[in-house]
């Protein structure tokens, strides 16, 4: 039998909506949106995680990382990101540097945790300037690309929204990320 790309889409259809009648289908956490895997198996981008499922997210908060979100427009979403803020920062009187750290297949927003802590470490030693990181959700298998049927437009969602967005916010009076 040839499947075509109309057939495969069809039966993506068919197993998706089955999964949701059969209650097979993970519920999204509040604010949370799923894409779903070509197969029906389940969802390869959850674009708002919980950071309440984090188990060391206390002890990240206290060392400055935030867990964030904006609307993407090519998603139709909000999507989360984390972003570590050095103890300095709210006395800084001009932009900081941005490390925008990517996460491998299978991550999201909650990734590199000890990257963040090695920062954190380097810039109250003294041994690095203050600056940024920005923990990145690019779903569990998208290389950070467009999709070609334009289901996961996640090269948009980091190149054109998430790096404007965290440069227009970091040039406000008061950031998103200290209304706390």
């Amino acid at each position: 039998m040839i499947c075509t790309p109309d057939m495969a889409s069809a039966r993506h259809r068919l197993r998706h909506l089955a999964a949701h009648v059969a209650g097979a289908a993970p519920r999204p956490t509040a604010g949370a949106s799923f894409a779903w895997s070509e197969d029906g198996s389940g969802p390869t981008f959850i674009t708002v995680n919980d950071p309440d499922k984090v188990p060391e997210w206390a002890q990240l908060a206290a060392l400055g990382l935030r867990h964030c979100t904006f609307h993407s427009e090519g998603f139709g979403c909000d999507v989360g990101y984390c972003v570590y803020l050095p103890p300095s920062y709210q006395s800084c009187g001009e932009p900081l540097p941005v490390i925008y750290n990517l996460h491998g297949a299978g991550g999201n927003e909650f990734h590199s945790f000890d990257d963040v802590r090695c920062l954190h470490e380097g810039i109250t030693a003294g041994r690095w300037p203050p600056m940024l990181m920005v923990l990145a959700n690019g779903g569990k298998g998208t290389f950070y690309k467009d999709s070609h049927d334009g289901r996961f437009p996640c090269e948009r969602l980091i190149i054109h929204e998430l790096i404007p967005h965290i440069g227009e916010s970091t040039r406000q009076d008061r950031p998103w990320f200290l209304t706390d």
